[in-house]
């Protein structure tokens, strides 16, 4: 399996979990791209977030899926945003394989696990 497909897979397992919990959830799509004469496609983040979920009455959660290896390149890339937060959560959601999820937010300057 490429990286891409396992991507791909751990993000729409994160957007079922939220869409579980009763979130409506927009996942950034692929674009495609021209590259020495050839179609590529090439990941489309906004914000830097995979997904983006709404609930009526909660603050917008943005959230980027990835592996605990790249965690410290995602949390750079965040960073360049400008957040308001209350009415932005801002999270990391770091597929361990095998194991589950280990979940990632953000406040300001400092992250926590939850």
């Amino acid at each position: 399996m490429s990286t891409k497909s396992k991507g791909n897979a751990a993000e729409i397992q994160a957007q079922r979990e939220l869409e579980a919990d009763g979130w409506t959830v927009h996942r950034a799509c692929r674009k495609a791209a021209y590259a020495r004469g050839r179609i590529i496609t090439k990941g489309h983040d906004i914000f830097g977030s995979d997904l983006i979920a709404k609930r009526k009455d909660r603050p917008t959660r943005w959230i980027n899926v990835t592996t605990i290896e790249n965690k410290s390149a995602k949390v750079k890339e965040f960073a360049k945003y400008p957040w308001t937060f209350g009415l932005d959560i801002v999270e990391i959601w770091c597929k361990i394989p095998r194991k589950g999820w280990r979940k990632f937010g953000f406040a300001g300057k400092k992250w926590w696990e939850f």
